[in-house]
């Protein structure tokens, strides 16, 4: 009987932890992300997982949520070209504006830029596609 009410104990414990270190996160810059987890008790450890994932969707969902509507277009192209070249290019532009179609620029290909733009103007006859997207 002692036992379970330590168990009941642990457990109310933890989950008072838990709602006092995430009580503000939502005014927090970061939305909770510099907030340690308590370790929880060994009956809990699930339960755990699932409020980290239900946490994370949360955070995402605030973060996206202050993405101006005319950004996203951009943020699309940014997480395709994350996934493309994401370990296999140190820089490929995340922190600056997203401009598209690189090599055709004067200012960031000015040697090879008309070559380029021809070529891609026989790709795109070919292959029929529109957009380049880095």
């Amino acid at each position: 009987k002692i036992i379970t009410y330590y168990k009941t104990f642990k457990v109310k414990a933890y989950l008072i932890d838990v709602m006092k270190r995430f009580q503000n996160v939502r005014g927090m810059s970061d939305y909770g992300k510099s907030v340690t987890w308590p370790i929880p008790p060994t009956v809990l450890v699930k339960f755990e997982e699932n409020m980290k994932y239900l946490f994370r969707r949360w955070r995402a969902r605030q973060i996206v949520k202050n993405i101006p509507p005319s950004d996203m277009p951009q943020i699309k192209l940014k997480i395709a070209a994350m996934d493309a070249l994401l370990g296999r290019r140190k820089d490929w532009g995340v922190q600056r504006t997203w401009e598209q179609d690189y090599l055709s620029s004067s200012r960031d290909n000015p040697g090879m830029m008309s070559q380029f733009a021809t070529t891609m103007k026989d790709l795109k006859s070919r292959q029929h596609f529109s957009n380049v997207l880095f």
